[in-house]
C-alpha cells in the first residue's frame, strides 16, 4: 500500500512505542522503539493513551477497561532503560504507572470509536497480545500471562521474552 498524501489518515508516520517523553535516553540507536503506522492509528493511539507506556496500557486494560471479573489471572513484567515494572491481577502498580492509568480511567467510554479503529472487535486478551507483539519494542515485555473467563469461554495469552544469547 502506498503512503497517503501528507496529513491524510493513511499517511505513514513514525510512532514511538515507548513515548519519547517517558524515555531517559532519548534516541538510542538500534533499540527499535519506532514503528511506522498510518496517521489515523497513530492519532487514535495518542488520543486514547496519550504518553502511556505499553506496560501502563496493558495494566489499564486489566484494571479499568475490561469488565469486572473478566480476568482471572494476570502477571505482567516489563523492562525498559534499567527499570523493571511488574503487575499482578490483585497487586499494586508502581506509583507513576498508577497515576497514569488513573488519569485515563474514562478513556474507554469516551473514545469507543477510536478503540474500535485500533482493535476492531478483538477480545481484551487479544488486544493485550497485540500490544505485546506490535505496539511495544522488542524485549520490552519480559513476561505476560493473562487468563480471562467470560461465560463459558476461557481465553489465555502467554508470552515469555526469548533468551538473548551473549
Amino acid at each position: 500500500m502506498k503512503p497517503g498524501p501528507k496529513n491524510s489518515p493513511t499517511q505513514k508516520t513514525k510512532h514511538h512505542l515507548v513515548p519519547r517523553s517517558r524515555c531517559k535516553y532519548k534516541e538510542v540507536k538500534g533499540r527499535k522503539n519506532i514503528r511506522t503506522v498510518e496517521r489515523r492509528f497513530h492519532e487514535a493511539w495518542h488520543t486514547m493513551f496519550a504518553n502511556m507506556t505499553p506496560f501502563e496500557v496493558v495494566a489499564g486494560i486489566i484494571k479499568l477497561w475490561s469488565p469486572s471479573g473478566y480476568f482471572i489471572n494476570a502477571t505482567v513484567r516489563a523492562t525498559w532503560e534499567d527499570c523493571h515494572y511488574e503487575f499482578t491481577l490483585n497487586g499494586e502498580l508502581d506509583r507513576q504507572s498508577e497515576q497514569m492509568v488513573a488519569v485515563f480511567e474514562n478513556t474507554f467510554e469516551k473514545h469507543k470509536d477510536l478503540w474500535t479503529l485500533l482493535f476492531k472487535n478483538k477480545s481484551f486478551v487479544d488486544i493485550i497480545a497485540e500490544i505485546v507483539n506490535a505496539w511495544s519494542p522488542e524485549g520490552y515485555f519480559q513476561e505476560v500471562i493473562v487468563e480471562a473467563k467470560q461465560g463459558n469461554l476461557n481465553e489465555k495469552f502467554n508470552y515469555t521474552a526469548p533468551l538473548i544469547e551473549t
